[in-house]
């Protein structure tokens, strides 16, 4: 893993995107945290690897365990989280603001209908505007205690946020620059408002041509 220093005396957040899900093997969008989408097997052994870096990168930086472990409260995000804490520990909890993009009138559509409204114009069909969804990453943000803090949630909440740290507003461009596979940690020091670490991935998914995963969620 990339050696990163984090400073004392620092709000730092660690983004996880959730594992593999069985959600990222359909064509089918579902912003409803109530769906039994469950992680994979693969899911759980991206989780188990987030887990071991985390656990690494902590050791280094002398942390005995996370000042906020949060999820979105999805079942994949949760899952996901109670793996990562056999490695690290820390006392869990949900955060409504670490929830999936709201999708609006899409949810529930295929990727195809979702790519072919979003070209069109996502906010006519209801779906979460990417600032609003910025706005939503920097109240969560500011609601956190100072120290290491951990935050298992889904794409564009993480996407989101490191474009609010970097002040970017592209975000068809951004999105492609920054794909944030599942179990990625990325890492942002929220006291200077620093990118410490984007998106970096332990266990990669099959390639497109045996798997075509659902990216979105």
């Amino acid at each position: 893993m990339t050696v990163v220093t984090i400073p004392e005396s620092s709000k730092v957040l660690a983004y996880i995107r959730h594992g593999e899900a069985e959600l990222n093997l359909t064509y089918l969008y579902d912003d409803n945290p109530e769906s039994p989408h469950h992680l994979t097997e693969l899911g759980r052994e991206q989780s188990e690897c987030a887990g071991v870096q985390l656990e690494i990168l902590m050791r280094r930086a002398g942390i005995d365990s996370p000042a906020s472990f949060q999820t979105s409260g999805y079942y994949r995000s949760d899952e996901t989280a109670v793996i990562i804490a056999r490695h690290i520990g820390g006392q869990l909890s949900v955060s409504e603001l670490l929830r999936e993009r709201s999708l609006g009138k899409l949810n529930g559509k295929t990727s195809h209908d979702v790519s072919k409204s979003w070209k069109e114009e996502p906010k006519k069909y209801g779906v979460e505007e990417f600032e609003e969804l910025k706005e939503r990453t920097r109240r969560f943000a500011n609601g956190l205690p100072q120290g290491f803090n951990i935050a298992v949630t889904h794409r564009d909440v993480i996407v989101a946020a490191m474009a609010d740290v970097l002040g970017r507003k592209d975000e068809p461009q951004f999105l492609r620059e920054h794909p944030t596979p599942n179990c990625s940690i990325t890492l942002i020091d929220y006291t200077k408002r620093e990118l410490l670490l984007s998106a970096v991935e332990f266990v990669e998914a099959p390639s497109a041509e045996t798997r075509e995963p659902n990216a979105f969620s």
